[in-house]
């Protein structure tokens, strides 16, 4: 897909670890994809051979002649970090390409403190929690692909290129935005500890993490049969919260002598989104991770593969003109989406591409719209809850049931003149719709279905319904995150961390699809599992077959002034110290330390708000901004989130009319 793209990585001797990763990570990507990837600088090979290793990649002196007198016929964009404050403007605007912020002391524990996220994992009455790993560096990985992979796209359908900034913590807490969204509300949400809604319990060999949701109680009552959970106190959410205690007991001890596979089993068989938690070990022997081949051994190391799979292609179509003078435009400006994405993994995806310029049209229908929409918590004046408010600003609303033959008729006319389909629908729900590959290729041969599921389009499970928080013990990040006890957790409804991250990979991968089904190159069926994108956070651990330590944790105090602070340096030197001291004493030792942040914390943050990690939409409504921002053609909330069929009238119209050049 990017045949076309030569990537030149740009090190240095003091550069973070995070932000190093970051960029291999989105090289990694990149060359998994067909990119030609150039290095310039030391060697990144402290970080661990196998996974991070890229097959023919070229040690380059950028300031040979050689090099700067190559004739193009591709496109080169750079990728590197800068430390904090210097980089400025005029520099990033003259460079096509990625440039990720970051101070040379920021490690792994600062950025899941400094973005919030650590607020959200542990115990409220014990220090917060940071997972063992690189899942930081890796998330910021995924967007610094996200960015890269538009302006390769807009080269590709404008001939012009752009430069896209993003800084490490800030980008993280777009992850988090959740925290901030909610405390505009006054909901401040936080770590829950032992009571938590979805806890994690002892099995006879491990841990499972219970998941459930409303339409699922009938099935945990009946798994469990037990008759004091057939009492009318748990019959509702409010019930069930307060009475917590009763029921999570009779659920850990109906878990505690069964195995972590038996479990499994029944949970998929009575369609109950709870998992056992999967640490490196159960990984390569899982029977899903086997069947879809996401890890593979090569010269005796495991690999994990990249976190989509081509299932289909058309044959080749003919390539679009580029424009003869293009202005300034986003990558995907002209491109037409057709949403029927949900929650956050299908509808943050495609909140993605409209933010990169795509026109993106929802699809609901009035008798089963979007749950986001009356998602627990505080609603809007219209309604909607929050949290739809920021995966749908910047859509256009079409009320159209699928199910209908003229439903079916006024999607399939729309299909001719679009370009995306994106979908994350139980699977086997398309082929019932009549709306799989196969149909959509007839109408459009350039069409890009791309499918969005928790654990890809086949295999054993496949089906199973997930929650992010389910993923997040399926896929490894559960059993990284704990105290000394070994107890794993997860975040629950407050985080959904895989949920997240598949928006970030998502958008970038689609981006590609598209590059090439413009140049030419034909439709395609991607299939983008969430389970996979989390677990190639860990594939440096795969590949290393062993668990990092828990230094992390001890970096994470609580100073004089009582809040918890993540230092990088020596955190027993500044444990009795008030924060102003303790940063001073950190930076003259060339450290630093961030405040664990609260969703108020990320609110009042105009750091972030200049960043426009949070904007605003017209109506009003605080919603989720920009993991990363283009320098040229800055990405923009334009419009606020449609009410279900709100632009019926405009999108169905737009049959009538030829489609138009951008």
């Amino acid at each position: 897909m990017l045949e076309k793209l030569e990537i030149l990585q740009l090190y240095t001797p003091h550069m973070a670890e995070p932000a190093k990763r970051a960029i291999r990570l989105a090289a990694l990507l990149a060359a998994e994809m067909g990119a030609k990837i150039y290095r310039a600088g030391p060697s990144p090979a402290d970080l661990g051979h196998g996974f991070y290793d890229i097959a023919d990649e070229t040690l380059v002196d950028v300031a040979s002649s050689q090099w700067q007198a190559q004739k193009l016929q591709s496109c080169r964009l750079v990728l590197r970090a800068d430390n904090a404050n210097s980089a400025t403007e005029k520099h990033d605007a003259d460079m096509a390409g990625v440039a990720l912020t970051m101070p040379d002391w920021e490690t792994e524990t600062t950025l899941f403190a400094g973005s919030g996220l650590a607020h959200l994992l542990g115990d409220p009455e014990r220090a917060p929690l940071v997972p063992r790993g690189a899942f930081a560096a890796h998330t910021l990985g995924y967007a610094v692909f996200a960015a890269l992979v538009g302006i390769y796209v807009k080269w590709q359908r404008f001939d012009t290129t752009d430069c896209a900034r993003l800084d490490g913590v800030s980008a993280l807490a777009w992850i988090n935005w959740k925290a901030t969204v909610n405390a505009a509300f006054g909901e401040h949400i936080c770590r829950q500890g032992k009571l938590a809604e979805w806890p994690v319990a002892a099995v006879k060999d491990g841990f499972v993490a219970f998941v459930y949701n409303i339409r699922d109680w009938a099935q945990v009552v009946e798994m469990i049969d037990d008759d004091e959970l057939r009492s009318e106190k748990f019959d509702s959410f409010e019930g069930r919260m307060k009475n917590a205690a009763i029921y999570l007991d009779l659920a850990r001890a109906y878990f505690a002598d069964k195995t972590k596979d038996a479990l499994r089993d029944e949970f998929i068989n009575r369609s109950i989104p709870s998992f056992p938690v999967v640490d490196l070990a159960d990984l390569p022997g899982d029977p899903l991770i086997a069947h879809r081949g996401t890890i593979r051994t090569r010269n005796g190391i495991n690999l994990v593969r990249a976190p989509y799979r081509i299932e289909a292609r058309s044959p080749a179509t003919t390539p679009r003109s580029r424009p003869s003078e293009a202005s300034e435009k986003l990558p995907l400006t002209g491109v037409r989406v057709l949403d029927l994405g949900m929650i956050t993994a299908g509808a943050g995806v495609s909140a993605m591409l409209a933010d990169m310029g795509a026109e993106v049209i929802k699809i609901e229908t009035h008798e089963r719209p979007d749950p986001f929409r009356i998602w627990p918590g505080h609603k809007g004046e219209d309604g909607d809850a929050p949290v739809f408010k920021s995966n749908n600003r910047n859509k256009l609303g079409l009320a159209l049931d699928l199910k209908t033959q003229d439903g079916l008729a006024q999607f399939m006319k729309l299909v001719e003149t679009s370009d995306i389909v994106l979908e994350n629908f139980r699977r086997g729900v398309v082929e019932r719709l009549g709306i799989g590959f196969d149909a959509l290729k007839q109408v459009n041969p350039a069409i890009v279905l791309a499918s969005i599921s928790s654990q890809g389009t086949d295999g054993p499970g496949a089906n199973h319904t997930t929650f992010g928080s389910t993923l997040e013990a399926s896929s490894g990040f559960a059993a990284l995150t704990h105290y000394d006890d070994g107890v794993p957790v997860i975040s629950g409804r407050n985080l959904n961390y895989p949920d997240q991250i598949v928006c970030l990979v998502g958008g970038g991968v689609i981006c590609a699809a598209i590059a090439e089904a413009q140049a030419g190159g034909g439709g395609c069926h991607i299939d983008i599992s969430q389970r996979d994108c989390a677990i190639y956070q860990i594939g440096d651990l795969v590949a290393a077959g062993a668990k990092p330590s828990g230094e992390a944790q001890c970096c994470i105090v609580k100073l004089a002034d009582g809040d918890w602070y993540a230092v990088s340096g020596a955190p027993e030197t500044v444990a009795t110290m008030h924060r102003a001291d303790a940063e001073a004493l950190l930076r003259a030792q060339g450290g630093g330390l961030r405040k664990v942040a609260s969703g108020q914390d990320l609110l009042d943050d105009t750091t972030l708000w200049d960043k426009q990690i949070w904007q605003k939409s017209a109506d009003g409504a605080i919603v989720k901004g920009f993991a990363f921002q283009y320098v040229r053609q800055p990405m923009t909330i334009y419009a606020n989130s449609p009410r279900v069929g709100e632009h019926n009238d405009e999108v169905l119209a737009s049959l009538a009319q030829p489609r138009a050049t951008p």
